[in-house]
């Protein structure tokens, strides 16, 4: 009888995970709007620009206008920084096609940790069809045969606490709403916080992440897809901001020795607070048309950066 019970509270918690978490649904449903905007006919066969990234890219980069402007179709597949750099990477691998641009436009801070697989990546999976994505060879990742990533579907005790909260408050239980999502998967919220500065601080690839970039470089190579990485923008006080430009500068030396990258004139760093939503990575419009003018002239003039090119001083105008 225990274990009928056990299985049955397991049951209903996978079902849980996998149809009802808030930020599984959203971002499920956000994956296949993305998904539809790059696979238009009006597009088809056409190069196209595929962006990887957390919610930094997600709300910091309009596909629309970069289309628009700059003639390169853009599919903006970033998702959420808690599915893990792995999988987004995987997810964004999946859309690309021969003859397309691969911006990796992960988040710094995940780049310079182990590349763990997080539970709600692999809710997120599971939820989207997308189970075969977890294969990691060596690690026990695997769907099928082994259940590990099974184990992954139970909610966990803060979004316990967070869900019941909403719940007694009577607000919608996920922070972020189909209304907020455009057509073509760029994001916006209605939500603005004060948000912390980003400082600067010695940053280095994790061997797990430099394993990783090498490997989609190769992948690249082979698939006649362009691989480049872009650094997110965020959120950084003035009297911070000089020290997050320099330490942005240090991890794209590094990253510039596997792959070119896109380095723009603020190396990262944002120091007006009003153009942040509810959070330091999470541009408003403006910040996002900013960063998606950038993005896109790079894209059009193939403005990309090898090594040697970022031992040149790099002309930093004042932050916008």
């Amino acid at each position: 009888m225990l274990a009928g019970l056990g299985f049955l509270s397991f049951g209903a918690s996978a079902l849980y995970c996998t149809r009802g978490h808030p930020e599984v649904t959203f971002f499920r449903d956000a994956w296949r709007v993305k998904r539809a905007w790059g696979s238009r006919p009006a597009v088809a066969g056409q190069p196209r620009a595929v962006i990887c990234g957390g919610s930094s890219a997600a709300f910091g980069i309009i596909p629309r206008q970069i289309e628009a402007k700059y003639g390169v179709p853009t599919v903006n597949m970033g998702l959420h920084a808690g599915f893990g750099p792995r999988l987004l990477t995987r997810v964004a691998l999946r859309e690309a096609r021969s003859g397309d641009v691969l911006v990796l436009a992960i988040e710094p801070k995940l780049l310079v940790q182990e590349w763990d697989q997080p539970a709600l990546g692999v809710q997120f999976a599971l939820a989207s069809g997308l189970g075969g994505l977890l294969d990691k060879a060596g690690d026990g990742w695997r769907v099928g045969p082994d259940l590990t990533p099974y184990l992954a579907l139970r909610p966990g005790a803060w979004h316990t606490l967070v869900l019941a909260g909403r719940t007694a408050a009577r607000k919608p239980l996920g922070r972020y709403l189909p209304g907020d999502l455009s057509t073509d998967g760029w994001m916006q919220t209605p939500i603005r916080w004060q948000v912390p500065s980003v400082v600067g601080k010695h940053l280095a690839l994790s061997m797990d992440a430099r394993t990783e970039l090498r490997s989609v470089a190769e992948w690249g190579r082979t698939n006649n897809v362009t691989v480049v990485y872009a650094l997110p923008w965020a959120y950084s006080a003035e009297s911070d901001a000089a020290g997050l430009r320099a330490s942005n500068l240090g991890l794209l030396r590094e990253i510039a020795g596997i792959m070119p990258v896109i380095a723009g004139g603020n190396l990262g760093a944002v120091s007006d607070p009003g153009r942040f939503l509810d959070s330091e990575w999470h541009l408003d419009a403006k910040g996002a048309e900013a960063r998606s003018d950038e993005l896109g002239e790079a894209l059009r003039s193939r403005r990309f950066l090898s090594a040697s090119d970022l031992d040149r001083p790099i002309q930093t105008p004042p932050a916008r």
